[in-house]
């Protein structure tokens, strides 16, 4: 039996790009569902020549807390989501390659979220400058790290991210 999509009875935005849908499920109950309607963004898991991890460490309010993490951040409107990954790399780490593989894309959180999610492989990564960060978007504290990749997998597999 194939899934129905719910029908919107009505849409109402609350902030811009900050939507709720009032629904009608297909059993025929109601929900409210809050959508948020973020544009597109790129992650970049760069390895340098000695196989090490090119992370970023920053607060994420959301969670309250300095989250390691791949670099990346929001394809601009009409940028190509490597060129937007290429930038968000530079900018947030000083790191550039050459070889740059689209890994494939997802939807990071289709419950709420409208955006497409981008993710690359960045190879034979190299420091190339300092970085770029842009204080209203990335706290002055984003701090760059190089883990090995075998550091990286205990990190992640003992849930210290």
């Amino acid at each position: 039996m194939p899934i129905k999509p719910w029908k919107v009875l009505e849409t109402s935005y609350f902030r811009p790009r900050f939507r709720i849908d009032k629904c009608e499920l297909s059993n025929g109950n109601l929900l409210d569902a809050t959508i948020i309607e973020f544009r597109s963004w790129a992650i970049v898991v760069a390895l340098t020549r000695n196989g090490e991890v090119v992370l970023v460490k920053q607060y994420r309010h959301g969670v309250c807390d300095a989250l390691l993490e791949f670099p990346g951040g929001v394809v601009e409107d009409n940028e190509d989501p490597l060129e937007g990954a290429k930038r968000e790399l530079l900018e947030e780490t000083g790191y550039t390659a050459a070889n740059i593989i689209p890994v494939g894309k997802l939807y990071p959180n289709p419950a709420l979220q409208t955006n497409t999610q981008y993710c690359f492989l960045a190879l034979d990564a190299e420091k190339v400058s300092e970085q770029n960060l842009d204080g209203v978007k990335i706290s002055k504290s984003t701090l760059c790290h190089l883990m090995s990749w075998s550091k990286w997998q205990r990190v992640v597999n003992s849930h210290m991210l």
